[in-house]
């Protein structure tokens, strides 16, 4: 059970970035400068 939860974690945080990435390429100007 630990190894399935370890892959949902997983699986979670690689959605996360993947969103964070498409977000960051729809607002390549605003959002780095937002965050800096």
């Amino acid at each position: 059970m630990a190894a399935v939860r370890g892959g949902r974690r997983l699986a979670a945080v690689l959605r996360a970035g993947t969103g964070a990435r498409v977000a960051a390429a729809e607002r390549p100007a605003r959002l780095p400068r937002a965050l800096l």
